[in-house]
C-alpha cells in the first residue's frame, strides 16, 4: 500500500474513531506529508521510498533538519507527535514490524509564558467595539465575550452546535480535545451577548437552513477557526485600539484573570479542558500580583 494511502487511512481512524477536530487533522496531516517530503528529497537517486524501512536513524535525522531550519521545540515536538502517532497506528494495524519511534525523545519545551491582556485592556476591548446592533456586530460582540467569558479553545468555539447551548440552564457543553467534553458556565455579559446572537442574528447568518452550528460567516457557511482570527484582526483594527492579539490570547486571560480574583487552580483546570495540572499552573507563573493580593487578603502575617 502506497504511503499516501495509509496516510489517509489514518486521517479517517483520527476522525471517525477518535473524533478529532478537522484542524487538529489539518496539523497531522500536514506534519505527516512534510516528512514524506523530507524522505523524498533525501533519497539515493533510483531508490524506491518505503515507510517501513525508515528507522530511528531516519528519524534523527529529520529531527536535525528542522533545528537546522531554526523551528522551535514546540513546533518540532508537535511534528514528532504526529509522526508517533502515525507509526503507533501503522504498528498496531501489522503494516510495519517496529516502531521506529519507540526510543526517541521529544525535546524540552521551552517555557514561554503566555501571553494576557490586563482587566482593563479587556474591558476596553468588550465595552467599545461592539455598539451597533447589526447582524454581524451581534455575532462578533458574541464571539469575543464567549472567548473571553469562557476560556473555550477556537476550535471549541467553532464546533458548538445549539445541541451543546443550554441557555435556560446557563451552561455549555463543550467538546475538546481528544472528544472530551466538558460543562463551562454562562453567566453576566457573556449569556447576554449569546442570547442576543442565537435570538437576532444566528438565523439570517445562516440564511434559512437548518445547520446546527451556532457560527456562520457572513456567506452562510460555517465559521472556522481562520475566519475567528480574521474576525478579531478586523475588529481591534477597525477600533484603532493599539492592542494586536490572537484569539488563543483571550483563553490566557480568562484564567490569568480567574486565578488574580482568587479562583482555585483546580477549577481554573476544569474549565480549561487541561488533562493535567501541570498545564494549568503556568498560569501562576504570569499571575504574580493576583496571587500577592490573595496572600495579603488571606495569611493572618500579610
Amino acid at each position: 500500500m502506497m504511503q499516501e494511502e495509509l496516510l489517509r487511512d489514518f486521517i479517517d481512524y483520527l476522525y471517525g474513531e477518535r473524533d478529532y477536530s478537522p484542524y487538529t487533522l489539518d496539523n497531522y496531516e500536514r506534519d505527516i506529508k512534510q516528512f514524506f517530503l523530507h524522505l523524498d528529497k533525501n533519497k539515493q537517486e533510483d531508490e524506491e521510498i518505503l515507510i517501513k524501512n525508515v528507522d530511528r536513524y531516519t528519524v534523527r535525522a529529520y529531527l536535525g533538519h528542522l533545528r537546522s531550519r531554526g523551528l522551535k521545540k514546540s513546533s518540532i515536538s508537535r511534528k514528532l507527535s504526529s509522526l508517533r502517532a502515525f507509526y503507533r497506528f501503522l504498528k498496531n494495524r501489522k503494516k510495519i514490524a517496529e516502531n521506529p519511534l519507540q526510543r526517541i525523545h521529544s525535546p524540552k519545551h521551552e517555557k514561554n509564558l503566555p501571553r494576557v491582556l490586563d482587566m482593563q485592556e479587556m474591558k476596553k476591548i468588550l465595552d467599545t467595539l461592539f455598539i451597533d446592533r447589526d447582524t454581524l456586530t451581534l455575532r462578533d460582540k458574541a464571539i469575543f465575550e464567549l472567548l473571553y467569558g469562557t476560556g473555550i479553545r477556537v476550535s471549541e468555539l467553532t464546533g458548538l452546535k445549539l445541541e451543546t447551548v443550554d441557555l435556560e440552564s446557563e451552561l455549555l457543553r463543550v467538546l475538546g480535545k481528544g472528544g472530551k467534553e466538558r460543562i463551562v458556565p454562562l453567566a453576566g455579559k457573556v449569556l447576554l451577548a449569546l442570547q442576543d446572537y442565537i435570538f437576532f442574528a444566528r438565523k439570517e447568518l445562516n440564511l434559512g437552513n437548518e445547520s446546527k452550528y451556532v457560527f456562520f460567516n457572513s456567506r452562510g457557511g460555517v465559521l472556522t477557526t481562520r475566519g475567528v482570527r480574521y474576525i478579531v484582526n478586523k475588529r481591534l483594527e477597525k477600533a484603532a485600539l493599539n492592542i494586536k492579539v490572537s484569539p488563543h490570547v483571550f483563553r490566557h486571560s480568562f484564567a490569568s484573570h480567574l486565578l488574580d480574583n482568587g479562583a482555585d487552580l483546580r477549577i481554573i483546570q476544569e474549565l480549561l479542558g487541561h488533562a493535567n495540572l501541570s498545564t494549568t499552573q503556568i498560569y501562576t507563573h504570569v499571575s504574580g500580583a493576583g496571587l500577592q493580593k490573595i496572600y495579603n487578603r488571606s495569611h493572618p502575617r500579610a
